[in-house]
């Protein structure tokens, strides 16, 4: 299979992670201008194997869990594979926005292109899981995650239903835990529309009674989760902390009245030094830039994909990262 990948400098947060090239991965696109990946057919091809760590020795590790906390004991590197905005779709259904590739051919692409799990510790998935939010959505999204041999953990995105992507998303192998111990790392995995969820009858939080308020809702943590994102860096016992989340904060691709949601983040990271970095989607417009003093990753598209700087298409793609110890 041949392999795009863009001349991207492997950013660095201290000397403690590094999250590698990006993989873009070929595959058939249905009603795609011919020329639309003619920009990056002139980058050089190249393989490259990525180390993963088996099933076998993550289970000999013992992985416990309560509470929505997961604790794994491994070795002093972590390899974690991203992947984002998966937007599954029911067979024959209309994407919103009425433009997508084929996402279940974008999955099986980048599913084939990332190959052996030897050295992969987790799989992390930043929202936009299902398209519309659908229980049908999530049990499709729910059987491809299933296909990795290692543990999958998956976050919601503003195209997510709240109650629906509870309820729909865990497997065995797939999990919504919202912490993640691993050696020295701590990995915090947050809401970035728990903001937007109103307070009903019985007193819970649930989505707008719209699922347009939800969709083409902001980023927005909310006092709830800042609260709890502050809790959760103070509690854990790891060195450092690395927090996924849909929206990127911060994020040089504008969001409509990301003003507010920048500040939360702002005044967040400001009083939590342990936090050296975010890994996120949404824009699909993979990208690297500095927050705060923090690097933040923002990973491709399995949706739609898109080189703002080329103004062209990219393929459906992934991001892997290496945390050390230090």
């Amino acid at each position: 299979m041949n392999v795009l990948s863009s001349d991207y400098e492997k950013p660095v947060l201290g000397e403690a992670v590094e999250a590698e090239l990006l993989d873009f991965v070929s595959f058939r696109m249905e009603e795609t201008p011919e020329n639309a990946f003619q920009s990056l057919r002139t980058c050089t091809d190249f393989i490259r194997s990525i180390r993963l760590h088996s099933l076998t020795r993550w289970l000999d590790r013992m992985c416990h869990t309560s509470f929505g906390r997961q604790e794994f004991f491994m070795n002093d590197t972590i390899r974690i594979l991203q992947l984002s905005d998966t937007h599954f779709l029911e067979d024959g259904a209309e994407p919103e926005g009425a433009t997508a590739y084929n996402t279940d051919e974008a999955f099986d692409a980048v599913f084939r292109h990332i190959g052996e799990h030897d050295d992969l510790d987790l799989v992390v998935v930043t929202g936009d899981v299902a398209d519309h939010g659908r229980r049908p959505q999530y049990q499709k999204a729910a059987e491809a995650f299933s296909r990795f041999s290692v543990a999958v953990n998956v976050i919601p995105g503003n195209h997510d239903q709240d109650a629906v992507f509870t309820a729909s998303m865990a497997r065995p192998s797939v999990s919504t835990s919202r912490v993640i111990e691993v050696g020295a790392w701590a990995f915090l995995f947050v809401d970035s529309s728990a903001g937007n969820l109103v307070i009903d009858a019985a007193g819970r939080a649930v989505d707008p009674p719209e699922y347009t308020d939800r969709l083409h809702s902001d980023g927005s943590l909310g006092t709830a989760e800042a609260a709890w994102i502050r809790d959760m860096v103070s509690q854990v016992g790891a060195d450092h902390v690395f927090i996924w989340v849909h929206h990127p904060p911060g994020c040089p691709v504008g969001m409509l009245n990301a003003e507010a949601y920048n500040a939360e983040w702002a005044d967040l990271l400001g009083d939590l030094p342990t936090v050296r970095g975010l890994g996120a989607g949404h824009t699909h417009a993979p990208d690297t830039y500095e927050f705060m003093g923090r690097t933040v990753h923002v990973g491709p598209a399995l949706k739609n994909n898109f080189d703002l700087t080329k103004n062209t298409w990219l393929p459906p793609g992934y991001r892997s990262y290496t945390f050390d110890a230090d």
